[in-house]
């Protein structure tokens, strides 16, 4: 019989203490399970281009929420159940990704996160991969397979059930930033599952080997003006691409997006709507309307809330299937305090083919 793990009454954990002011390690205390929750010692937390937006930019959040954790991104072993649980037991490792509460949010030592929300991982993986692949899946699984009538994506039938599987070949898509470690890997895999094709990525030139290794079927240049790009991928694909994923999401990457996009095609960003009004006019003025939606994918938001045990289910089975793969990563020294160099280099550089991991427990 397995030996029941000690939880210690606090805690260390990175606090974000006021709108794009100070990050400091403080203790504090573990927050208390509720029924329908796991409390999970987070082995790995990855550090994000989200983090240094939420940071640095103060997007999102309003002055009350602070002091506030962030960290949305993790792996680790179950330490506790609720009352309510019975699927998870003490001991499981698993995936996760923090869900905006400060009991939730990954830059700490132990999180409390929704059982139906925790997918368990294999040994073949390390915490530190689980923790590379989990909230991308989520992000991206979210916004094109919720079925909810208010999520605000595609709804598109999900490759993990029969009927979804290869579904929609011969449809186009683009994403851009497919090196953005896995924020640009997650669509890339999620798409190729679903059955499109072809699947063209614009990156940096020197990630082109990770992204056709990843299933790409066509790389291009990200720094090309958008005529050039647009021009690459129509030789590509033969039109404007159906599906055009914006894993970057700035307001220079948003606008090449909708030009590279369909007409009566999509395209989704991850970060607020920042599409020019007259580019947008321009092509509606010339009868192409195009389904521009701003990804709301936090686990949490009531629409998408009881797509959370599907998202369990999907990532387990691609997982099993390696049709998700993990990318490489680097483990920043110190813990939680290595989180502040971390953002440091997102902000300067957000793409890149190295996931940045922190290890929660060796802060000292």
């Amino acid at each position: 019989m397995s030996q029941v793990p000690t939880i210690p009454a606090q805690q260390k954990v990175l606090f974000v203490m006021t709108k794009q002011g100070a990050l400091e390690v403080q203790d504090a205390d573990i927050a208390q399970l509720d029924p329908g929750e796991v409390l999970i010692k987070v082995e790995a937390a990855i550090v994000n281009p989200v983090d240094w937006k939420i940071y640095k930019a103060g997007l999102w959040f309003p002055d009350s929420a602070y002091p506030m954790v962030i960290g949305f991104e993790g792996a680790g072993t179950v330490t506790a159940v609720g009352s309510d649980v019975s699927h998870l037991e003490v001991g499981d490792r698993v995936a996760m990704s923090g869900h905006l509460k400060n009991k939730t949010s990954l830059f700490q030592q132990y999180a409390s996160i929704r059982a139906d929300m925790v997918p368990r991982i294999p040994s073949s993986i390390s915490f530190d991969g689980a923790a590379a692949m989990i909230g991308s899946f989520w992000n991206v699984a979210i916004s094109l397979y919720n079925p909810h009538e208010k999520a605000t994506g595609l709804r598109l039938t999900p490759p993990w059930t029969a009927e979804g599987r290869g579904k929609f070949s011969g449809r186009a898509a683009l994403v851009m930033g497919g090196t953005c470690t896995w924020d640009g890997l997650a669509p890339l895999q999620c798409l190729r599952a679903s059955g499109f094709s072809p699947i063209v990525v614009a990156a940096d030139t020197d990630s082109f080997t990770l992204v056709l290794e990843a299933g790409a079927t066509h790389v291009v240049d990200r720094s090309l003006p958008p005529d050039a790009l647009l021009e690459e991928v129509t030789k590509i694909a033969g039109k404007r691409a159906d599906v055009v994923f914006d894993a970057i999401s700035r307001p220079e990457t948003q606008n090449a997006a909708y030009h590279l996009t369909a007409s009566g095609g999509s395209v989704l960003l991850v970060c607020p709507n920042a599409i020019e009004e007259a580019q947008r006019v321009k092509r509606e003025g010339e009868g192409e309307a195009i389904n521009v939606v701003d990804v709301h994918a936090l686990p949490t938001l009531p629409a998408n809330v009881g797509f959370g045990p599907e998202l369990v289910r999907g990532f387990e089975t691609l997982v099993a299937e390696e049709s998700l793969s993990p990318v490489p990563i680097e483990v920043l020294p110190d813990g939680l305090r290595g989180v502040a160099a971390g953002i440091t280099r997102l902000e300067a550089k957000p793409e890149g083919g190295t996931k940045l991991v922190i290890h929660p427990h060796e802060t000292v």
